[in-house]
């Protein structure tokens, strides 16, 4: 929806400024709107050294400012030159519109597919594991029922060694008393 608005202004703008002449956003202002231009120095282009100031740190730094500025332009030209071919590329609804399916089929449906084998492959995992689970809740419920046997089989047999106990020391004390 975005892609469609902004390209049927495009068009209204394209139709306004082929009717009027006249490339400004608001019709009413009379300055004309100029692409974006950075226009650094160059001093060693033609008659942009005189030919009094040939130090060598001069030339140097000179020749520097003036590579880095082809530099630019190289850099600007080409940047222009891709985005004309963009523009060829992408100007009508249709071929926009081919562009995208074409990118969507190159790279959002194979993430797409790839996710869908990533979490497949998740999913059955997780389902050996529950499987597992599974099989081991009858182990774990016999062995802790073992568990409660023997701890309740562990309390019975302090009870009667605590009873025998008293009973040995009884039998001692009346075996003691009764002997006198």
């Amino acid at each position: 929806p975005m892609a469609t608005a902004a390209y049927e202004a495009l068009v209204s703008k394209r139709r306004r400024v082929a009717e009027t002449g006249n490339d400004d956003e608001d019709s009413t202002s009379a300055s004309v709107t100029q692409p974006f231009s950075i226009d650094r120095p160059d001093p060693m282009s033609e008659g942009g050294v005189a030919e009094e100031t040939t130090d060598q740190e001069t030339l140097v730094s000179n020749l520097r400012t003036s590579i880095a500025t082809s530099k630019i332009r190289l850099e600007q030209e080409r940047l222009r030159l891709v985005n004309l071919e963009l523009h060829q590329n992408l100007e009508t609804p249709a071929r926009f519109t081919a562009h995208a399916s074409r990118l969507e089929s190159q790279y959002v449906n194979p993430t797409i597919e790839a996710v869908e084998r990533q979490r497949r492959t998740v999913d059955g995992i997780n389902a050996t594991r529950m499987e597992e689970q599974t099989q081991s809740i009858g182990k774990l419920e016999g062995m802790s029922q073992k568990w409660e046997l023997l701890v309740d089989k562990n309390r019975r047999l302090g009870k009667a060694l605590v009873g025998l106990e008293m009973e040995v020391e009884s039998l001692k004390k009346n075996v003691n008393g009764g002997g006198e």
